[in-house]
Parts: structure tokens; C-alpha cells; sequence
């Protein structure tokens, strides 16, 4: 899959497409048509990171990775350290653990419709825990995630594959990968984050100029009325579903998009939930 974006009233959204999707390859399916998928970077990225932390954290699944000649006590217990060192990392919030850590390890990331393939080249991770080589630079850095096209040939390098059962399923107008019985562990979409920050804030400046109307203070931030107007409705989310946004438990076919969609939102908060599917 290849990165890409796009900007929407001045905010940049990251997605992965399918190569074929760039190229115009025509699908096998024979309908004539360019097949592909596009998802959301943030929703794939972190499913990675998640299956990357549940390796590192468990010493046992690293050491067994690692090649024969490397599983002697010596190399054992820099190469625990060093799982603990990146999981730390990782926990603390580091900005720079996957640009620094990850990133020089992959070969490819493959997402398929059940799974997400994350393959570790085998050398790397070795250098990487045991510090068998100093060197900064790998193939595929350049990426925000390495990946393999559809048309390209397998790589000789040897990889340590880590899959995520995952299953690609249509939320609203985009496609994300939904893991079963995981849903304490999603990771926040940040668009729908977004947006009610960006209505509490539109609430916030129209209390402070009480002259004002709706469409004034909505053009300091170039928006039209119409969209304000469905957007400042969002301050009147039960604070439960709020919660749940920013933690990122919502229902999985709960989008961005269908926040804005319904011009006629309930205000009594059981309703609410009922029409989000909360309840």
C-alpha cells in the first residue's frame, strides 16, 4: 500500500491506498474496474504498534525470533533489556520510537482482509536488540511504513512475521480494520476528536461575543454556516458518548461522518445513544 493524503477545509487526513488504486492497474475480478482499498493511516498505524508492543513485551517470543546461534545465555539477557527498553519507550510516549525503533526493523507491512502481516527483517532486529551493527539507515525509511506493492517479487531477506487477526470492515464512507474482542485497546480517531474540539471551541467564541452570530464566528475559522451549525450540535453529546470518543470505545461503525450527517440530532441522551449505536 502506498501513503497519501488529503486536506479538507484545511485539515490533512492520512490514508494507505492500494497501489492499484495509484497506478490504475486493472483488477482481476474481470468487471474492468480498479480495484483497491483506502484506510485510514492513523487506524492502521496504530494496529501495528499495538501488535510490535505485544512482541517486545514478551521476552520469551523475542528470544525465540532471534537466530540459533543468538539464543545463547550471552546474547539473552541484552536482548531482554533491550525488548524492555522499547517497550518503555513506547509507554512513555516517545515521539521518536517509531521513526527510531520500528521503522529501521520492518521490511513490509501487508494488510489483508482478515489480518495485518507485520514482517521484521531478521538481521535488523538483531542488530537492533543486540547492537551488532551501528548503521542508521535501512530500506524503506523513507515511508511513513514500509510496504510492498502488489505487483512487486518477494524480497530474499529473511523476516520474523507478526500477524494481527483483523477484519477490514466498512465504518460510514471508509474502511477500517476492526479487532474482535480488542475494543478496550483502540486507539482514539483523531478526526472525530477533532471535531468536538473544534465545536466546543465554536460554542466557547459564540458565549464570548453575544452580538455575534453563529455564521461571524464560524468565518474566523472559514467555515460556512450550514456546517457550523450541524457542527456546534456536537457540545450536546451525552457526556458518556464523549467519553467514549476520546477513549476510543465507540462503536466501530460510529464514523466522523455520521456525527455530521443527521441534521435532525436528539438532544435527550438516551436518544442520542440509541441513534449512535450505543445502546
Amino acid at each position: 500500500m502506498t501513503p497519501t493524503h488529503a486536506v479538507k477545509k484545511g485539515v490533512r487526513y492520512r490514508y494507505y491506498v492500494s497501489r492499484r488504486l495509484v497506478t490504475g492497474t486493472r483488477g482481476a475480478d474481470g468487471n474492468g474496474q480498479t480495484s483497491g482499498q483506502r484506510i485510514p493511516a492513523a487506524n492502521l498505524e496504530g494496529l501495528v504498534v499495538q501488535r510490535l508492543r505485544s512482541f517486545f513485551a514478551d521476552p520469551l517470543a523475542v528470544i525465540e525470533s532471534l537466530p540459533r546461534h543468538r539464543r545463547d545465555a550471552p546474547s539473552q539477557k541484552p536482548a531482554t533489556e533491550a525488548t524492555t527498553a522499547i517497550v518503555r519507550a513506547l509507554d512513555d510516549g516517545r515521539d521518536d520510537a517509531w521513526n527510531t525503533i520500528f521503522r529501521p526493523m520492518i521490511v513490509r507491512v501487508q494488510a489483508r482482509l482478515d489480518r495485518i502481516d507485520v514482517e521484521l527483517g531478521a538481521e535488523r532486529l538483531v542488530e537492533r536488540l543486540l547492537e551488532t551493527n551501528n548503521s542508521d539507515s535501512h530500506p524503506g525509511e523513507g515511508d511513513p511504513m514500509p510496504r510492498r506493492g502488489e505487483d512487486d517479487s518477494d524480497s530474499t531477506e529473511v523476516v520474523v512475521r507478526l500477524s494481527l487477526p483483523a477484519q477490514l470492515k466498512r465504518t460510514g464512507k471508509e474502511m477500517k480494520f476492526v479487532v474482535r474482542g480488542d475494543g478496550d485497546e483502540r486507539t482514539a480517531d483523531p478526526s472525530m476528536i477533532r471535531l468536538i474540539v473544534r465545536a466546543v471551541r465554536l460554542a466557547r467564541r459564540l458565549a464570548e461575543n453575544p452580538g455575534s452570530t453563529l455564521e461571524d464566528v464560524a468565518s474566523r475559522d472559514e467555515l460556512g454556516g450550514p456546517y457550523a451549525a450541524r457542527l456546534i450540535r456536537l457540545n450536546y453529546l451525552a457526556p458518556d458518548i464523549v467519553a467514549a470518543i476520546f477513549d476510543g470505545t465507540q462503536p466501530v461503525d460510529l464514523p466522523a461522518s455520521k456525527l455530521m450527517a443527521d441534521t435532525r440530532f436528539p438532544l435527550d441522551w438516551r436518544a442520542q445513544r440509541a441513534a449512535l449505536g450505543f445502546a
